[in-house]
């Protein structure tokens, strides 16, 4: 059996037994998430399945600059297709009405930034001193 050049000395051929108990882990993480990662049987979407190879093709080219690996594999992988759907907007009336019943809400500067285009994570980082 022959071995494939890794990080830490050799990694088994790709179809020795563990190589191929490895890559049906990885599919049937994706077919079934971790627990608490959504609704148990449905698996990723297409859209996150896209950006963990993005990411793992990433890793891989970086392995291969650096003679780690001899060719990236996950070039050969096939993403599944996505589409984004359509957004739904809202209204400026239904930005009004929004906007009056969340007045009295804790919240209501953050709705408010939010609505002017902030993301969740820029509003949740904003400390009251830099807002005044």
């Amino acid at each position: 059996m022959r071995s494939v050049p890794f990080a830490s000395g050799s990694a088994p051929a790709l179809s020795s037994p563990s190589a191929k108990r490895a890559s049906r882990t990885w599919w049937t993480g994706c077919s079934r998430p971790a627990a608490g990662g959504g609704k148990a049987g449905t698996g990723l979407g297409p859209r996150s399945v896209r950006l963990t190879l993005g990411r793992l093709k990433a890793a891989f080219e970086m392995a291969v600059d650096e003679g780690r690996l001899v060719r990236n594999v996950v070039k050969l992988v096939t993403p599944p297709e996505y589409t984004p759907g359509e957004r739904e907007i809202w209204s400026k009336s239904a930005v009004r009405r929004f906007l009056r019943t969340v007045t009295k809400d804790t919240m209501h500067a953050a709705w408010r930034l939010s609505l002017y285009g902030l993301r969740r994570g820029e509003v949740l980082g904003l400390r009251c001193r830099t807002l005044t």
